[in-house]
């Protein structure tokens, strides 16, 4: 609690908190306290390479031999970088470590406490930001880790170089990996959750008397393309035989936006061939079967949308691609069919 504290000069009588000894406990020698955080019922003492995990820390008598305060496990090789390098969503405590964005988990009754890797998707840049800011000789530095709550996202701030990953907390993977994206040219140096009647407001403290400012997301998104190509999908090696592509089927995820695509295909390293369709939104969004035969059901919402696209040309080693041009609207590539033939080309 935080109105229990330790004084060595008063009398016993009025000593009513303790003293916790760590330097004997660090599984790996020469550690010390970077942060003390409390969770579910547990106190967690953050090293710099270790962490150790305390049981019954809100609850019962301290003192008391059989259910009272006391280590309950150490974890070695993992530990938080710098002290504002961490945050608690509620669920769960998020972290930097050296290898990346670590999570704690939710400890139930387990001696071993499992600790994910969530910036599993962006690990190589994301350790190496944290690495350079670590060896950074800016007198502004240093690494903020911050939940807003209202939102779902955890952003961490790599204060030097003006750069934060933002990582959702909704929809982990498998693996424990976080969708995630980065900001760049971030003018403001911390960052802090306020509650208030209507569930909370995100301020950012500004750079260069910026003063504070308020976060409320994004108005609209920026376009941008996205390119996909394959690895040789049909190749021919016998009797001079090559491949004649007749079509290829994109089957796509989408909002129902007749966006501008690109049909990519070619043959060896060139994508030599490139035709331009609008993604093709009418009819059913069940792999061109409509539900029920009604029309009505299959529009308004995304869904997954057939587009066939003829194609020519002759080679042996056949890679077919697709570019979007993608501005304020989801997509995504569910399948990639192709129609071919193979045979002898004879002039």
């Amino acid at each position: 609690r935080e109105d229990k504290w330790y004084d060595p000069d008063l009398d016993a009588g009025f000593n009513d908190g303790g003293i916790i000894n760590v330097q004997e406990y660090w599984p790996i020698e020469g550690d010390y306290i970077v942060n003390i955080h409390a969770h579910n019922g547990f106190l967690f003492v953050f090293g710099r390479r270790s962490i150790l995990i305390y049981a019954n820390a809100s609850k019962g008598d301290p003192a008391d031999d059989a259910s009272g305060f006391g280590l309950q496990d150490a974890i070695s090789n993992v530990g938080l970088v710098e002290r504002d390098a961490i945050c608690n969503t509620g669920t769960d405590i998020l972290f930097v470590d050296n290898t990346g964005l670590r999570s704690i988990g939710r400890t139930i009754q387990e001696k071993s406490n499992p600790v994910a890797e969530a910036s599993l998707n962006v690990t190589t840049d994301f350790v190496r930001a944290a690495v350079k800011e670590m060896q950074s000789a800016s007198v502004i530095k240093g690494v903020k880790l911050s939940y807003e709550p209202t939102r779902s996202i955890a952003v961490c701030l790599f204060r030097s170089t003006d750069t934060a990953y933002v990582f959702s907390t909704t929809n982990p993977s498998g693996t424990g990996g976080l969708k995630v994206t980065s900001w760049s040219e971030c003018s403001f140096n911390c960052m802090y959750h306020a509650e208030n009647a209507v569930g909370g407001e995100f301020w950012l403290g500004g750079t260069e008397s910026k003063g504070i400012l308020e976060y409320k997301g994004y108005k609209s998104a920026d376009a941008y393309t996205i390119r996909w190509e394959s690895s040789v999908v049909k190749q021919t090696q016998v009797d001079q035989q090559t491949v004649i592509p007749r079509s290829i089927i994109y089957m796509l995820n989408s909002d129902p936006v007749a966006a501008s695509c690109y049909s990519l295909w070619g043959f060896g390293s060139r994508m030599a061939y490139r035709r331009e369709f609008a993604l093709n939104v009418i009819g059913s969004t069940e792999w061109n079967v409509a539900e029920y035969a009604i029309d009505e059901y299959s529009g308004g919402d995304k869904g997954v949308w057939r587009n066939k696209i003829n194609t020519m040309g002759s080679g042996e080693f056949m890679r077919v691609g697709l570019e979007v041009d993608v501005s304020g609207f989801f997509i995504g590539l569910q399948d990639i069919a192709v129609n071919y033939s193979t045979g002898r080309i004879v002039a």
